[in-house]
């Protein structure tokens, strides 16, 4: 999903993008070192990480990422609707 939004931005705002999928990479990677130390942890005997801590870490990864996508469809709305005056843009400062 967050390939095909980012492939609808226009001209001068495909770097932006390239930068917000960057940004999914990077926390997908961060994720998963995050379960590779817990892992380690636990393997090790480490009982201090409990299920609702690790709930939270899944709930604020998944908030990210649902920003991530929410502000990109966003943008690729207001692209798309450049110069339409009857348009609400969703950004006070613009896309430019």
């Amino acid at each position: 999903m967050l390939n095909e939004e980012a492939q609808k931005l226009m001209g001068e705002h495909r770097d932006v993008g390239k930068f917000v999928k960057h940004i999914a990479d990077r926390i997908n990677d961060k994720e998963q070192e995050h379960y590779v130390e817990v892992a380690q942890g636990r393997i090790g005997g480490d009982k201090e990480i409990s299920g609702e801590y690790e709930a939270g870490v899944r709930k604020g990864i998944e908030i990210a990422r649902m920003a991530i996508v929410e502000v990109l469809e966003e943008t690729v709305d207001d692209q798309n609707h450049k110069g339409d005056k009857h348009h609400k843009p969703h950004f006070k400062d613009g896309i430019d």
